[in-house]
């Protein structure tokens, strides 16, 4: 017996931390063993709303742990198009780009807003990889916009009294390119009077122009029609194309790789070709600049790279086969094996994931190696293929937003002082974790098509408009407004079904239709705002909507509200989704949605009838906003 107590007194103690770490890993592998059907969840709601919670969170537990193991074919065809990045970014920081400037700050000089986009490329694309293909349609239009204007204007390309949009669209991108100065459009120029903001129309024509155009051809034989694409991305936000693709993200992707659904490569090669036509504006326009300066070197380079992925040389076939194992275990990857961005760049910015010690390790292993190259030394004894290249370049820009996510940390902490809280930080993540899965399921249990269709975009959309967040990302608010509109869409499907049906047949309809349908007229200003972000126009006012909506937080602290604006915004939203996915389940296990009621309620997001109308009412009284001047027609460009 003391024999016995003894080897009991010498074990070990866990500490805190170690404590903390068995205890979710245990909820882990119990949250795993539910299914994702109704009749599994109804069994763990029954044991307790903890149990539920547990489900919910390992749901993202595997879906992050999924997305290193996604077909070669889609991760290569998301992958293909950034080849030219690296260099694009490196000549433009020699012309004058700023290298300490946040990833998503589209003020300065002409390098330093090209410099955006190319951070905006990677942004998009690593969405992409992570299944959300919503976000990244979000991100490659608002690209795609911008890069077809300033395509527009610097070559004087006018939109007729009367022309289509997409004839237009058309026009500019047949224009073939060329170099010569390039200047920001003007105040009030505009490529499109028909938009943006809350009178967006969602149109079901995606045929090709009927007047005569070009397409534009990549390097690889490709060829690209811009007024599609443009359409087709526009329909990717409504959830009205790609369906399956949006839905992917909501159970598919969580699954094996066998239910790998044919539209996701679909949508991948979509917003791929959005974002290869804004790639050429910018490279054209960095010769531009490298031309202005004389630099003949650097823009005989720009012009001679190739839009995606190059084959392989008999030479480099050879040379791979043999290398040496300890080599090509150093790289990563083999001839067998496609060099894609590992997980720490692509998981989302909080202190446990994206942040946490051994994410911040592996991103800064991989950014040495870029840093080696551009110093013209090789890290792994040779060339690297360019799937290897464009990987390490990747990781060298993730890990740039890593350390801007941590600046802002810091900034918070000094700001706040000692009600700083990063547990509230985590608090926030756990509750879009369990809304964002939670309407993912309910996207797959309900038999009502298009409502199924707006609550997957809803569970995709909000992931990626916190990612978004997470990073500053002024984009975050153009997801949200997709978001909004479809949970609009749910509701008007639950309380209306014959009139949301008239207006799905409609043969357009703009996102204040559905909110009118669902009885939430009183949100048109929030749509408004959201409206503003949707869109890269001349009259997009992003620092205007920005303000909105600060004073659209009920009893805001008004020295803060500027900065909890989007926040509060995603807050609101997220609320209206979990009160519509619990009001959909409602009606399918009054168990399932007691439970979930509980769950919803302890984290603040079961709004009385009484909140409810004080916010709506309080959003209402701004209905009259005005924005402000646009914003980037004033940009300097070459």
């Amino acid at each position: 017996m003391a024999t016995r107590r003894k080897k009991k007194a010498g074990k070990p103690r866990l500490t805190p931390d170690e404590r903390a770490a068995a205890k979710a890993l245990a909820a882990d592998v119990r949250g795993r063993r539910v299914k994702p059907t109704l009749k599994d969840y109804e069994r763990v709601a029954k044991i307790g709303q903890d149990r539920v919670v547990e489900a919910l969170i390992s749901r993202h537990n595997l879906r992050m742990s999924r997305v290193s193991s996604l077909p070669a074919s889609y991760r290569s065809e998301v992958m293909t198009i950034t080849v030219p990045l690296s260099m694009v970014d490196t000549a433009l920081s020699r012309m004058g780009a700023n290298p300490k400037k946040h990833p998503n700050d589209y003020s300065g000089e002409a390098a330093d807003h090209y410099a955006w986009a190319t951070s905006s490329i990677v942004s998009a694309v690593r969405l992409m990889l992570v299944g959300q293909v919503v976000g990244a349609a979000a991100v490659t239009r608002h690209l795609l916009e911008r890069w077809t204007l300033h395509r527009a204007y610097n070559w004087k390309i006018v939109k007729d009294p009367g022309e289509a949009q997409l004839d237009y669209f058309a026009r500019v991108w047949s224009t073939p390119q060329q170099l010569g100065p390039m200047i920001a459009p003007p105040v009030g120029y505009s490529i499109d009077e028909g938009l943006p903001g809350d009178n967006e129309v969602i149109t079901t024509d995606h045929e090709e122009p009927s007047p005569d155009h070009l397409h534009v051809e990549l390097s690889d034989g490709r060829e690209i029609c811009p007024a599609v694409v443009y359409s087709y991305l526009s329909e990717v936000l409504h959830a009205r194309e790609f369906t399956d693709a949006i839905a992917w993200d909501a159970g598919p992707l969580l699954e094996t790789p066998s239910s790998f659904p044919p539209q996701a490569f679909a949508c991948a090669s979509l917003i791929g070709d959005g974002l290869a036509l804004c790639m050429r504006q910018i490279r054209l326009a960095t010769m531009t600049l490298a031309q202005e300066r004389r630099d003949q070197s650097t823009k005989s380079a720009l012009g001679a790279l190739k839009d995606t992925y190059s084959e392989p040389s008999e030479a480099e076939v050879r040379a791979d086969k043999e290398r040496d194992p300890i080599d090509k275990a150093f790289v990563g990857s083999n001839k067998y094996e496609l060099a894609t961005p590992p997980l720490a760049a692509l998981i989302p910015l909080l202190p446990e994931e994206g942040l946490s010690q051994g994410a911040l390790r592996a991103l800064q292993n991989e950014a040495f190696k870029y840093e080696q190259l551009l110093k013209g030394f090789r890290p792994a004894g040779r060339l690297y293929r360019d799937d290897e290249f464009t990987s390490i370049y990747f990781c060298w820009k993730r890990l740039r937003s890593a350390r801007w996510a941590i600046s802002a940390l810091d900034d918070e902490r000094a700001l706040l002082g000692d009600e700083f809280n990063l547990d509230s930080l985590s608090g926030r993540a756990t509750k879009w974790v369990v809304v964002t899965e939670i309407a993912s399921l309910a996207s797959m249990w309900i038999e009502t098509s298009e409502a199924s269709s707006a609550l997957a975009l809803c569970g995709t959309g909000t992931r990626s408009a916190y990612w978004l967040w997470l990073e500053d990302d002024d984009r975050a608010m153009a997801v949200l407004r997709c978001v909004l509109e479809q949970v609009a869409r749910a509701r008007a499907w639950r309380l209306k079904p014959e009139k949301a049906r008239r207006l799905e047949d409609r043969p357009q309809t703009r996102p204040r239709d559905w909110l009118e349908l669902a009885g939430w007229r009183r949100l048109t200003p929030l749509n408004k705002a959201l409206g503003e972000f949707a869109h890269t126009l001349r009259d997009s006012r992003w620092g205007g909507a920005r303000l909105l909506l600060a004073d659209l937080q009920v009893d805001a602290d008004p020295d803060r509200a500027p900065y909890t604006a989007r926040g509060g915004a995603l807050e609101l939203v997220l609320a209206l989704l979990a009160m519509e996915s619990h009001s959909w389940i409602a009606g399918l296990s009054e168990n399932l949605a007691s439970t979930l009621g509980e769950v919803f309620d302890s984290m603040g997001l079961m709004l009385d009838t009484a909140t409810i109308d004080q916010t709506l009412n309080h959003i209402w009284t701004h209905r009259e906003a005005d924005l402000g001047p646009p914003t980037f027609t004033q940009m300097p460009s070459a």
